[in-house]
Formats: C-alpha cells, structure tokens, sequence
C-alpha cells in the first residue's frame, strides 16, 4: 500500500467505517506504546461528555496560547477539512505533515502486524488519534488537549498512559445504540476516564449522572471538583458579549468576558478554567491570561454569526438544542426569526423540533435534506414537520439556506441548527462526527 500523496492518504481514511466497534483499550495502548510518540514531559488533558467538549478544549487552547505554551489539539468531527481534528496553537496541521504522519503510522502498524498482531486495524477515530499523536510528539507540544470521538471508557484517546487532569462536560442522551439507553448508563461510559490520582472536573447539572461521576472518582481516588454554572436567567448577553462569576482557585471571585451570544459557553468556560488550575500553579498561570484567553477563543459552528445575523449552531441532540434555545431567547433580534433545521436519522429529531416549535421563537422553518447518506430523506422531513404551517421542505439543506438567506431582511437573525454534518456541507465541505 503505497501512498505519497496527501488526496491518497485522506481517500484511505475516509474509507475506514467511522462507526465500526472499538478496539479493546490493551490493543490501543499496545501500538500507541510501539509507534512511541507520547511524551511524558507533556502535560495531558483529557475531555469526554455529551455536550460542549469541542468548545472546552477551544478555550483552553486559546488559554494555553495566552501563557506562551505549544499548545496542541485533538478534536472532532471536522467541518470542512479532516486537518481540523489535529491542530498545532490553533492551527490544524499542513498537508505535508499529515501526510508524513500517515505515512509513519502505516508503516509502523505493518511492523506492529509482523510480530503477532495481525488482527489489529485501527478504527477511523483511532488512525487520526495516532496520527496527530505523532503529529504533536514532532511539534514538541508542551500541552495536548484530548476530546473523546464517543464516550470514553473505550475510546482511543483513553488509550495515554498519564494524564494530568480530566475534564467530563454536561451528560445527555446521545449516540444511545452504542453507549446505553439511560442517562447513568451513559455517564458510565463518559466517566471511564477518571484515573487514580489524576483530578477531576465535571459539570454538575443532572443528579444520576453527577452520582455516577462521584461514584468513580471516589472509587478510583481521584479528587472531583463540580462546575455549577449560573441559571440562563442570570445571564444576560450585551453585544453578543457575556460577562459572567467564576470562583477561581486562584483569584477568588472574578469577572470575566466570552466573545460569544451563546449562553451555553459559560458552564464551558468555566469547565475549561477549573481544569487548567488543576495542571499549572497560580505562577504559571494568570489572571490576564485567563481574561484574554477567553475572548480570543474562537471555535467554528457553536453560535457562530458567520455574517451579520445570520448563526451557525452545532446543536444536534435534545440537551443541545435545550441550549441553543435558551441562547435565542437572549438574542437582540428586532426583526423576524428565522431557522434552518435538518438532522440525521439516528438523533431524536421529533424531540428536538418538538422544542423548537414550542419554544415559539421562529417565524419560519425550513428544512432539506443533506448531503450525508446518514440524512433523513424528504419523506421524512415532510412527515417531521407536516404540522407546523410555517415549514418548508426542499431537497437539499443549501437549497433551502438560499431560500431563508434571501428572504431575511437587515434586522432579521437567521439560524441554523441540528447536525453538524449540515453545517460542514454548508461550509464548504463534508464533516463527520464520531
């Protein structure tokens, strides 16, 4: 298998079942160990929940950036570009790079197979997680922020041998058929990542899943620390800007500022916060920096105004969409309201419409399908919405955002919601979450 181009080496990724079953952690740990590429000088940091991990590795990123550290990400889906997974100070990495690190990954695992694992095949998740390990370990990062693909317990970037802190955000019913039918089952899943002695930080929003997550780290020893964040209420967004409290270990009570309308950003913040004081000492690690990390975080497809009025959500399961409603009600849109909503066929799409519609907040709806073979078809989007007067249904997600783009008018707000599939294709490209 002989591969020199960076087209060939994407075409053979992208051809590996992004759902296939997961590897036993031991068979992870055992290639990660044999391709050598972790560095025990590096500080790690590990984040797994349903909701919010993305933007909680984006600010420490940015954090992390503000203290002059070499600051490498590990993230998904992508959007546009599968590059985006692997990033270097915020940058995903070149072509070039991703390429030789392909190249170094496909050689060392035909090694690994001679000498008695010829049974190992690295799952999609998996491949990327080794190449940008190795992408990270060639960049001499000082900090690697890890985001779990799907749940953690048996996930690839479970597979590091030390950690300094671990970081779960808020626990909803997603991805059920793979990882349980229940809120604790779930939870179960996501707090496979506490490790002996290795902090923890988790967002204490639902009782049986708060409980799992206490269970474990005192099960395991590892010392917990809750993030409650403030009700939506007392949040109030001026100039898509929010101010909100956060108790520092270090600073005591402090105001501090998100470039974001998007009210769910607190509770991530305030996670990314709590979780960096865990890993750097008060002289590490300041109050500007938090303060200027915050506001220059930037992170595609959460609440982002991709022009004026008109914002991309990534809101894709019923917590999320929970959450992006409560950030529309803060908005300060004089005009009419306007969304866009598709889903795939394995997300609660009835629920999460059923909120939207009795939230009230929409003039118009409109729907379409996607560019994946996971969307829903026109059928079904015609049965989804076949009750609500002010829906439309088109053949494809981008006919129907030309649609709803050219009706808005100047104080008008346009939103986009449900699958981050959609809003990759109308980006430019084809993302896929994991």
């Amino acid at each position: 298998m002989k591969m020199e181009k960076y087209e060939d080496a994407v075409s053979y990724i992208m051809s590996i079942p992004r759902f296939s079953g997961k590897n036993e952690n031991l068979h992870t740990e055992s290639f990660l160990n044999f391709l050598n590429c972790f560095d025990s000088k590096a500080k790690y940091i590990h984040v797994a929940g349903t909701n919010g991990k993305g933007s909680v590795c984006a600010f420490m990123t940015s954090i992390c950036m503000e203290m002059g550290m070499k600051t490498a990400t590990f993230t998904s889906p992508h959007l546009v570009d599968i590059r985006e997974r692997i990033a270097v100070d915020g940058k995903m990495i070149a072509k070039e790079e991703f390429l030789s690190c392909f190249v170094l990954v496909r050689d060392a695992l035909e090694d690994y197979r001679k000498q008695g694992n010829e049974d190992y095949s690295p799952s999609f998740f998996s491949y990327l997680f080794f190449i940008g390990m190795e992408a990270f370990h060639r960049a001499g990062a000082e900090v690697v922020i890890l985001e779990t693909g799907l749940g953690g317990r048996l996930d690839a970037t479970n597979s590091i041998p030390a950690k300094s802190v671990s970081i779960i955000t808020e626990i909803g019913m997603d991805h059920m058929e793979v990882l349980g039918d229940t809120i604790e089952k779930i939870a179960g899943e996501k707090a496979g990542i506490i490790k002996a002695g290795v902090p923890l930080v988790f967002a204490d929003r639902k009782g049986p899943a708060s409980r799992v997550i206490r269970e474990t780290a005192e099960r395991l020893g590892a010392d917990y620390y809750p993030i409650i964040a403030p009700n939506s209420d007392k949040i109030l967004p001026i100039n898509k800007r929010i101010a909100f409290s956060y108790e520092s270990r270090y600073y005591n009570n402090v105001t501090l500022k998100i470039e974001s309308p998007a009210v769910y950003q607190v509770e991530n913040a305030m996670l990314a916060l709590a979780g960096l004081e865990r890993v750097f000492e008060k002289d590490r690690i300041s109050l500007k920096d938090m303060e200027e990390g915050l506001l220059k975080m930037k992170w595609p497809g959460r609440m982002e105004e991709v022009e004026p009025g008109v914002f991309f959500d990534g809101a894709h399961n019923v917590d999320g969409v929970k959450m992006f409603l409560e950030s529309v009600k803060h908005d300060e849109c004089k005009g009419k309201r306007r969304l866009l909503f598709s889903a795939v066929t394995d997300k609660q799409a009835y629920e999460m419409l059923g909120l939207i519609e009795e939230s009230g907040l929409f003039d118009e709806l409109a729907t379409g399908c996607m560019e994946t073979g996971r969307s829903k078809s026109r059928e079904e989007l015609e049965d989804l919405v076949k009750d609500n007067r002010n829906a439309s249904v088109f053949d494809s997600v981008t006919e129907a955002y030309r649609m709803l783009r050219a009706s808005k008018r100047a104080d008008d707000y346009l939103y986009v919601c449900g699958s981050l599939y959609m809003i990759g294709e109308l980006k430019g490209g084809n993302g896929y979450n994991d």
